[in-house]
């Protein structure tokens, strides 16, 4: 478990993170969304033990990971975004390298995860693209014996099969105990595996605990008019988003589906059709609702 406790943390003037809380629970895989620059990294860092916050603790399993670093560090493996490591290593000085941090490194898990990308990794990790070495300290995470994962731009390089297969690893990992708490920019890289997430914005965590929740309030559609119609047409519903493109408009909207469908009917559209709601339309939503909130 993974315990956050009003952690703050400022670079000079700077105010970064603001009180943030958050508890997880295993198993879960929980998104960590915001826009660059909003805090992600920083989080997971201190999260780590590789920042100190100037205030609040964080906990992992009980352990605190400043106080009891060898302990706490043991149950987690963090994977940065950028990952340090020698131009000289191959695959195998790897393994030896982390069987030392990890007791429970298992070689035979990473053999079965470099299988299934078709990753071959004989020749130095250095000649590498930016996706096979993303794939394969993936690999080296899944294979550590860790109960937590800390994941930062995940999937950045990676190609869609190769995102798919990793995803569908993190899923099966997750239902067999695994925790991960995973960062990215792009919301809908996230959207099909987390069943719980929460936003950074001015420092802030709005933390939607799961999916299903977050979405419940409210109801998107997608509808087409005879002729463009002005934005004050749609003022009646007090829209939460409102996107037209000619005469297209995408709108999400706060309440019952019926209902708000029955509203949209009044204006005669030649097409209406209930949409789902996206993790990147919540994102938005509650941006534009802390910038009203701080004016």
């Amino acid at each position: 478990m993974i315990k956050i406790d009003s952690v703050s943390k400022s670079f000079g003037d700077k105010l970064v993170l603001d009180g943030i809380n958050l508890t997880l629970k295993e198993p879960t895989i929980y998104g960590l969304v915001g826009i660059n620059g909003s805090g992600k990294s920083i989080l997971l860092r201190i999260i780590a033990g590789i920042y100190r916050p100037d205030q609040g603790r964080v906990t992992i399993d009980g352990e605190d990971v400043l106080q009891n670093p060898e302990k706490a560090k043991s149950s987690f493996f963090f994977l940065n975004d950028n990952p340090y490591y020698s131009p000289l290593w191959k695959a195998k000085d790897f393994v030896s390298f982390y069987s030392c941090f990890y007791p429970e490194f298992d070689k035979e898990e990473l053999n079965r995860v470099l299988n299934i990308l078709e990753l071959d990794v004989s020749h130095r990790i250095s000649t590498f693209s930016k996706g096979m070495k993303r794939q394969f300290f993936l690999a080296l995470a899944f294979a550590s014996g860790a109960k937590t994962l800390l994941f930062d731009e995940a999937f950045d390089g990676l190609d869609p099969l190769s995102r798919l297969k990793m995803k569908k690893i993190l899923v099966e990992k997750m239902e067999k105990g695994l925790t991960c708490l995973i960062s990215s920019h792009s919301l809908r890289e996230l959207e099909d595996i987390v069943d719980g997430f929460g936003l950074l914005d001015g420092g802030k965590l709005i933390d939607h605990k799961m999916v299903a929740e977050g979405k419940a309030p409210f109801v998107k559609f997608q509808l087409a008019a005879k002729e463009e119609l002005p934005e004050e047409a749609f003022s009646f519903l007090h829209p939460v988003s409102l996107k037209r493109n000619g005469k297209i408009v995408e709108i999400v909207l706060r309440g019952e589906a019926e209902e708000q469908r029955e509203k949209l009917e009044t204006l005669h559209p030649v097409f209406l059709e209930q949409v789902e709601i996206r993790l990147e339309d919540l994102f938005l939503i509650e941006v534009e609702k802390s910038k009203e909130e701080g004016k």
